[in-house]
């Protein structure tokens, strides 16, 4: 049998992981097409930022839709045998299953890491020393191997662990990209000496001593200009936000204090232009940029590869950079205008704590290779460094062939005493027939966004997804009321084996195995454990509980979305009152209307939404007029986080009288309503069917 490999990271995210991936995967897309019976591949996406590359180079999207599950169902299978999961990611994101309580994909993630015969993190670091955070999740994953794109990294944790270490250089191919002109800069590099700076705005990447020592050196003279590429981080959550429209005013502000930091005599203010760009700007636009430069520049203090500066000399472009970190591996004294500095502990870095070093570089050291890069513009010489520097390049074997055969070279020595997976990795297959529906439901729901990002568009677009996804079927609705346990969880699992099953809130836990979609709200909830392969989740609550909070009151709980109640308890809005369902269909609103109850609120018209013919529920039994004291299945507990106040005895008189209502309203939507336990007080008009 072909070794299974399990390729998981940021393939549609911006970031440098997210680059370096997708050039990793199509080495191993060209290694396999010349070898195909070589190593069976899928990957798995992680969307780690907020915003995404809108256009993929090099037909990447292609290549990742070819490799990437399709269903939550076909990891399971896909995992059941012997495979390696390589984890390109910064190794403590690992923990981020808990930050993100409410996308299931992190879950997943864990999943598949913990049982692989083998995991491998493939990173980098930017420090001399590896991070504890790295090494203590090497040892709670029983990590297997380190892959590292440069001997930087690799040498300084063969210092610091045991750990087996190879090195696997980053894909450098951007010589061939075509260039497409950003049109609205054009004049403003004319005829000037371009300085280019690309990464992400952070403390780490130096722009505070590029800004200082470019305004320096070129403060008095007007034929320079200093593009600067960049944005601030997109990460979700973890960050204030800035949106992207905002971030060029928020970043310039920044670089004028920077330059107001400079005097210069008999100038009140520096003359060297700087040019901002925050857009996230397609490879094309890139590219371009790269050709207007005369020289590429980053003061960085530190690197796991230097992605940016190889593109830089991949395009025939000499590079400013501090003499320390990664891409000493690929460029040279001969042709890198190298910037003096000093190791010294981390500060001011919101990513690295200061029992690390990082190269802090010279001001000073800077503004001479800036002068002397000018110098060589002016007479002419300068192009002649960037030629020396990309045959340089050439020489390393950063290409896709090279890195595919490294690649494999790799997995074929970690594929030699491959272990058993770890089966209670995904246990305890549903007995539901509509499991393998719910699986690929769930993916399409995350590919619209992580559940925590609810807006109305996007709740809209994850709605729409739902339509008659289960045309003409039996649904049988799971509530908490007493009369659920008139049916034994034996009887259950064997009756609806083979039906639709929309549980609510505590009714889950009855009987796990056949629930398809559990729904719930904030009134007597608690923290629901998917022990099972998890169903699709539907949570709703008042509008204004902030995103942070949509794991619906505690952190372990997932959800696919996340309807709106709007924050109205005035009895006489209410729907047992208004009775005007129609107004509430999820193809008019997503926003849900208080019921009081979630019959009312979002289930009736979810399933109605989901093109059901029958419903019969089993456990909606409302109270009896003769008393308002609330009555569940189960015992009320300390486990119940928020109780609802109890109903008054006209309130519960008008909820059953609106379940005739709710009954007449499916009736004319061709929908059949059917209460099947005995004990319920909803409207006697409604048949009763008890199950046999």
């Amino acid at each position: 049998m072909k070794p299974r490999v399990v390729y998981i990271s940021q393939f549609r995210d911006a970031c440098g992981y997210a680059v370096a991936a997708r050039g990793y995967l199509r080495a191993m897309e060209n290694y396999l097409q010349n070898n195909p019976d070589s190593f069976d591949l899928k990957v798995y996406n992680i969307n780690a930022e907020n915003t995404s590359v809108k256009r993929l180079a090099h037909n990447e999207e292609a290549i990742i839709s070819k490799y990437e599950f399709e269903s939550e169902l076909e990891i399971e299978k896909y995992c059941s045998e012997p495979y390696v999961a390589i984890w390109h990611l910064p190794a403590p994101m690992y923990t981020l299953s808990g930050l993100y309580p409410a996308d299931h994909r992190w879950k997943t993630f864990t999943k598949v890491v913990k049982g692989a015969s083998k995991n491998i993190n493939l990173t980098v670091w930017e420090t001399k020393q590896p991070p504890e955070s790295w090494l203590k999740m090497y040892d709670l994953l029983e990590t297997d191997a380190v892959i590292m794109p440069c001997s930087f990294n690799k040498f300084s944790l063969e210092e610091a662990s045991k750990i087996k270490t190879y090195k696997l250089p980053h894909v450098v191919d951007f010589k061939n990209t075509k260039s497409v002109p950003i049109k609205n800069i054009e004049n403003v590099l004319k005829d000037k000496f371009v300085v280019f700076s690309m990464s992400q705005w952070i403390p780490r990447k130096g722009f505070d001593k590029l800004v200082e020592a470019y305004n320096m050196e070129f403060g008095k003279q007007e034929d320079t200009v200093l593009v600067i590429k960049t944005y601030l981080n997109v990460m979700h959550d973890f960050l204030e936000q800035i949106p992207l429209d905002k971030q060029a005013q928020h970043i310039g502000s920044q670089i004028s204090q920077i330059k107001n930091k400079v005097f210069l005599p008999e100038t009140k203010e520096s003359k060297a232009k700087i040019a901002l760009i925050c857009d996230l700007l397609p490879s094309e636009n890139i590219s371009w940029l790269y050709e207007q430069s005369d020289l590429f520049a980053l003061m960085t203090r530190g690197e796991g590869f230097g992605l940016t500066v190889a593109e830089a000399i991949d395009k025939k472009k000499p590079v400013m950079v501090p003499k320390a970190s990664a891409y000493l591996d690929f460029t040279n004294d001969e042709s890198t205008f190298y910037v003096d500095g000093f190791w010294e502990p981390c500060h001011s870095s919101p990513e690295l704590h200061s029992d690390l070093d990082w190269f802090e570089p010279s001001v000073n050291s800077a503004r001479l290779q800036l002068r002397k890069a000018y110098n060589l513009w002016k007479k002419g010489e300068l192009p002649q460094f960037g030629q020396e520097a990309q045959d340089w390049l050439n020489s390393c074997g950063f290409t896709e062939e090279k890195v595919g055969q490294e690649f494999y070279s790799i997995l074929q020595e970690e594929c030699k005493d491959l272990k058993p997976v770890s089966q209670n990795m995904f246990p305890n297959k549903s007995e539901s027939v509509f499991k393998e529906k719910i699986a690929s439901l769930k993916w399409d729901l995350s590919s619209v966004a992580p559940a925590e990002v609810a807006t109305k568009d996007i709740i809209t677009n994850k709605v729409n997804k739902l339509t008659g996804q289960f045309a003409g079927e039996d649904c049988y609705i799971l509530g908490c009321g007493p009369s659920l346990k008139n049916y034994t969880p034996e009887f259950l699992r064997e009756k609806l084996k083979d039906k639709l099953v929309i549980a609510l809130k505590q009714a889950y836990n009855y009987v796990p195995e056949v629930v398809d979609i559990h729904m719930f709200n904030s009134n007597n909830v608690q923290a629901y454990e998917y022990t099972k392969s998890r169903p699709l989740v539907i949570g709703s609550s008042a509008e204004n509980i902030s995103a942070t909070s949509r794991g619906l009151w505690t952190v372990k709980q997932e959800f696919d979305i996340f309807f709106f109640i709007p924050d109205d308890k005035n009895y006489m809005n209410a729907l047992c009152n208004s009775r005007n369902f129609d107004d509430y269909t999820l193809d008019k609103t997503i926003y849900r209307p208080w019921g009081p109850g979630m019959m009312y609120e979002t289930v009736l018209h979810t399933a109605l939404h989901l093109g059901v013919q029958n419903i019969y529920t089993i456990g909606w039994d409302m109270e009896n007029p003769g008393t308002t004291t609330s009555h569940h299945f189960y015992e009320d507990s300390d486990k119940v986080l928020r109780k609802p106040d109890p109903m008054k005895k006209d309130e519960i008189v008008k909820n059953i009288e609106a379940s005739r209502d709710a009954y007449k309203w499916l009736k004319e939507k061709g929908v059949n309503l059917y209460i099947g336990s005995e004990g319920s007080h909803v409207h006697s008009d409604i048949p009763r069917k008890i199950l046999a």
